[in-house]
């Protein structure tokens, strides 16, 4: 699996995305620094806001194409791909988004 994506949304959601899945798994929110840590299975995956000024100009013109207004980087840990696709449908199930992998196209997404 993609060890790096990109999670994009309406808004700055990670206290939606803790609530999401913190009966599921360890979850951890700095949110003065825009950071959650998932952690199932002794591996880890982290959510950073990426803040405005560092958008590029292709996931600009998809933000605003899709009427999202926040970007996150989502790095996982070794042996997270185990759980990570699972997790990241879930959120875009009940949070909504979408994660894309952090390449020039941004493919593949879901």
């Amino acid at each position: 699996m993609i060890s790096d994506w990109l999670y994009m949304c309406k808004e700055d959601c990670l206290e939606t995305v803790l609530e999401c899945l913190k009966d599921e798994y360890d979850v951890e929110i700095w949110k003065e620094l825009g950071v959650l840590e998932v952690n199932k299975d002794a591996s880890s995956l982290d959510f950073e806001q990426i803040p405005e000024g560092r958008w590029d100009d292709y996931c600009r013109e998809v933000l605003k194409e899709k009427s999202y207004g926040c970007i996150y980087q989502v790095s996982l840990g070794k042996a997270a791909d185990k759980w990570a696709e699972a997790m990241m449908k879930k959120i875009v199930a009940k949070v909504g988004g979408q994660f894309c992998a952090d390449t020039e196209d941004l493919e593949p997404h879901f």
